[in-house]
């Protein structure tokens, strides 16, 4: 199949058909379809396994040291799976076995109880389940073409949907059963994702193969954008921290003050409803308000949550507060990736993304992971988080600092230049 010869009967959100040159028959929905499934499947277990461990009676500092060994592994798996996959050309079974392995693990969680057998599976599982989105959103790209790259935010759209579903969907069974229903659930929605993964066609296929070397590029990209780069991924790591202790610890800070897995899933429903709102409206936004200010903006946003989280004295009162995360997280990421794709230069906008998300995902979380669990246990959950609070204000500090600076900089550079020449 060569990219780009999907026919698609695109109006908004509505496109879920892909004709694929003089063939009728339906592609799925294609990467709609494929994308609802899997963040469904991840969103029936993922955001409960705090709360699981915390019912297993595991301390809040293993908690949150099982947290963050997971993105850690991601960080090293997603790249080392991906070379595999571009070495080999072999995509599709990577893809496949990966993806296996990881639900196969997950679900074996649910009959573990000792702290070290659960951390060898989660860093096992994290490892193999970390390629999935990388692989696929590389295919996806590739299969779309040059012409049609537009159309996968549209799609990507879809994996919002299927989360907020999931998420509400699995807290009303477990309110019905019991905490072990998240297991079954997330192992149910893996077997037809995995069939659909089988079928969709990738788009690898006409790949040319590149062998470019990685620590040339990088060593460019860190001597050419030495301080803005810096500032710029410190406050991607800043964000990381505030959503890996909100990820980890919000529900069970929750339960703990008497809430229930239907509160836990609505939560959620909210969170990803404002997060589709922003992703179609953060073109906009950035356009309006540009990048520095959305990454402002959204740490302001952070330092609001948490503060309120801190304050949280009933748990239902903590919706208001959950229709801030589409400015914490849509409208963050979407400058975070028009950023890095702006100050990367020439031949390194992808090497540039990598970085961006193993800064937020793998450093930024697992930090936030561990400083959530630590701070938990020793001073509790208001000073949890009013202390990440105080992180992400410096952060913000740090980062108005360091833009007047660098712009103070560029200005005295520009009138030197301009006195020379």
């Amino acid at each position: 199949m060569q990219p780009g010869s999907c026919s698609y009967a695109h109006k908004g959100l509505s496109s879920l058909f892909v004709i694929t040159g003089n063939q009728l028959a339906v592609c799925v929905r294609s990467s709609a379809a494929i994308y609802f499934m899997i963040f469904f499947q991840m969103a029936c277990l993922k955001p409960f396994l705090s709360v699981y461990f915390k019912s297993i009676d595991l301390s809040y500092s293993v908690i949150g040291l099982l947290s963050a060994i997971s993105p850690i592994a991601g960080f090293f798996g997603a790249p080392i799976l991906g070379s595999l996959a571009d070495k080999f050309h072999a995509h599709k079974l990577v893809l496949l076995v990966t993806y296996a392995l990881g639900v196969i693990l997950d679900f074996s969680l649910m009959f573990q109880t000792s702290p070290t057998t659960i951390a060898i599976t989660i860093v096992t599982g994290s490892f193999c389940s970390s390629a999935l989105t990388p692989i696929l959103d590389a295919g996806i790209i590739n299969f779309l073409g040059p012409e049609k790259k537009a159309l996968y935010g549209f799609q990507r759209l879809w994996g919002s949907v299927g989360w907020g579903i999931a998420s509400a969907l699995v807290g009303i069974i477990a309110f019905q059963t019991d905490i072990r229903s998240y297991f079954f659930c997330a192992l149910a929605a893996g077997i037809p994702t995995w069939f659909l993964i089988l079928m969709f066609p990738l788009g690898y296929e006409n790949n040319e193969k590149t062998d470019l070397p990685l620590f040339p590029r990088l060593y460019q990209l860190f001597c050419t954008q030495t301080m803005p780069l810096l500032s710029f991924l410190f406050v991607v790591f800043i964000a990381g921290n505030a959503y890996g202790v909100i990820s980890v610890f919000l529900f069970v800070v929750l339960k703990d003050l008497g809430g229930d897995d239907i509160l836990l899933g609505i939560s959620l429903s909210t969170t990803v409803s404002t997060e589709i709102i922003f992703f179609i409206f953060s073109e906009r936004i950035l356009n309006k308000l540009g990048v520095k200010i959305t990454l402002a903006l959204s740490l302001v946003t952070y330092i609001v949550r948490l503060v309120y989280y801190g304050l949280l004295s009933s748990p239902w009162w903590v919706l208001p507060a959950e229709l801030l995360h589409g400015l914490t997280f849509a409208a963050m990421w979407a400058a975070c990736v028009k950023h890095g794709s702006d100050i990367a230069p020439p031949g390194l906008a992808a090497t540039m993304q990598g970085i961006v998300s193993g800064v937020w995902s793998g450093l930024g979380r697992s930090f936030g992971n561990i400083l959530g669990g630590q701070l938990y246990s020793h001073f509790g959950a208001k000073w949890m988080f009013m202390i990440t609070a105080a992180w992400a204000a410096f952060g913000l500090t740090f980062f108005f600092m360091s833009t007047q600076l660098i712009e103070c900089l560029g200005h005295r550079r520009q009138k030197r230049l301009e006195k020379i020449f």
